[in-house]
């Protein structure tokens, strides 16, 4: 087998209690039955007091946590007890592969991280980097082949993602053209997948490979007038619906929008009428974050598109990931006299991820908000971003 992963997923390394905002609190952390089976078979106090913190009933077992939705094995210095006591092989199954997120298909094992590690996103803000993939062989993986129930739709997808990340990448282009040449990709492909016509759908994106082809449409989108009033009005309602996700383990973001939307009195069309236009010109020397933001998501999320032949799902929630990322950056930008860190961006950053790459409830009901209010077509996204 092979292994295909982000440059950056070997950089990674956990930074224990520096971190700003611990993985060990703020979610359910499940105990495999492999490492439950370990954990009884540890003697004395210790031992007694890992399984009296393990809930079995239901359908997995998980940590209790307490009151303020922290690990028992978190102790007052941010480190893990379990690690200290045991060692590493005795962690869960879920603390030992976070933030890492491994899938098998066909034979290739995809490996990259998620966003909702502080760490994570400083990698992806911090460096300029284009992000570039590793394909090695893999001699010795416990992970077995995954038979795919459709070749030529796995072919097809894995096309259309390599494609949308080439475009995303041509720094060339202006951050909102490449934005919009995604959407009109994904658009395209997508009729041809509800056809379930792979062949049109290879000479699709065969056709923006070329240059012309691309510059033709950016010519096209020189002429896209902008509606301010559409647009704040899709980004207040957006946030109405979505602030509520933004908690605790995401204070940050909560704090912003309390302070400046909700106490302040001002609104997001008193906020990006104002400012937007100052932000992205102070920005603009750092527009590869979102880019890199974009890239991230598509590589992690194209392939899900196996499961529903749905391509657009995926390119909708990068789009909606980069409004939501950008608006708070704005204000985090207005809230420190106009300058965003990198640690303030990565809390933002992972604040999305949090709320909404680890939580299928509240991303499907996100979904269902933006296809109740007619919110989802590439179209309409494509307004949004202007």
């Amino acid at each position: 087998m092979k292994i295909l992963k982000p440059y950056y997923y070997d950089k990674f390394t956990c930074i224990g209690n520096k971190c700003p905002n611990t993985c060990c609190k703020g979610w359910r952390i499940t105990v495999d039955d492999a490492t439950y089976k370990a954990y009884k078979d540890v003697e004395g106090t210790f031992g007694k007091q890992l399984i009296q913190n393990i809930d079995c009933e239901g359908k997995v077992k998980k940590f209790i946590l307490d009151s303020d939705m922290k690990c028992p094995f978190l102790n007052d210095n941010l480190l893990c007890d379990i690690y200290i006591n045991l060692g590493e092989e005795f962690m869960c199954r879920t603390c030992k592969v976070y933030p890492r997120v491994i899938k098998v298909h066909a034979d290739v094992i995809e490996q990259t991280l998620t966003l909702s590690c502080p760490e994570v996103s400083r990698l992806l803000i911090s460096s300029n980097k284009v992000i570039d993939f590793k394909l090695e062989e893999e001699t010795h993986s416990v992970f077995k082949s995954a038979k795919t129930m459709d070749d030529a739709l796995l072919s097809c997808l894995l096309h259309v993602r390599s494609l949308i990340i080439d475009i995303m990448q041509k720094r060339h282009i202006k951050l909102y053209y490449r934005q919009l040449l995604i959407i009109i990709i994904a658009d395209k492909v997508q009729t041809s997948l509800n056809k379930k016509d792979y062949n049109e759908a290879e000479v699709i994106i065969q056709r923006f490979y070329h240059e012309d082809i691309i510059n033709l449409y950016i010519e096209q989108f020189k002429n896209i007038k902008e509606n301010k009033k559409v647009k704040f009005d899709f980004i207040s309602k957006l946030l109405e619906q979505i602030i509520s996700c933004f908690l605790d383990k995401d204070k940050y973001i909560s704090q912003l929008y309390k302070k400046y939307l909700i106490d302040s009195g001002m609104t997001i069309e008193s906020i990006l009428g104002k400012y937007e236009e100052q932000f992205d010109q102070y920005y603009e020397s750092h527009q590869y974050v979102y880019e890199n933001f974009y890239v991230h998501t598509i590589f992690r999320y194209c392939l899900d598109a196996l499961d529903d032949g749905d391509i657009s799902k995926q390119v909708v929630l990068a789009n909606i990931g980069y409004i939501i990322i950008h608006v708070f950056d704005i204000i985090s930008w207005m809230d420190n006299n106009k300058e965003l860190s990198i640690d303030n961006q990565s809390l933002i950053m992972g604040g999305f991820s949090f709320a909404f790459e680890h939580n299928p409830i509240k991303f499907n009901a996100l979904n269902e908000f933006l296809e109740k209010n007619n919110l989802s077509s590439l179209a309409f996204q494509a307004l949004m971003l202007t």
